[in-house]
């Protein structure tokens, strides 16, 4: 189903955490937990990456499909240069699978 009205971006605290083991920063740090933010605001702080979390009720490929189209952030470098880093959502809790999602964010922030 194609989205009509853009979602807000949601950083997390957690996120925020992985990637700071990965040696890259979020473009959010001052959001706990989920949050929102606007999009105008992402324009601005301009992130080199976006992490995608895939998800059965949103995959990762309709997320991108959706950023890469929506014309408000197509200034983005993340956009522009296509660089999205998916990770599964279970990836996203405490435990084991955090590893796995640091192995991820790693190799594509390499």
């Amino acid at each position: 189903m194609a989205r009509t009205s853009p979602p807000p971006p949601v950083p997390s605290r957690r996120w925020t955490t992985c990637c700071g083991r990965a040696g890259a920063s979020n473009a959010f740090p001052e959001v706990t937990g989920f949050g929102q933010v606007n999009w105008e605001e992402l324009v601005k702080r301009n992130p080199d990456a976006i992490l995608i979390e895939d998800q059965a009720f949103e995959p990762a490929d309709t997320a991108i499909a959706f950023l890469t189209s929506y014309p408000p952030i197509q200034g983005v470098t993340a956009v522009k240069e296509k660089r999205f880093i998916v990770v599964p959502v279970n990836d996203n809790q405490p435990g084991l699978r955090s590893g796995r999602a640091l192995q991820t964010i790693v190799a594509e922030l390499g």
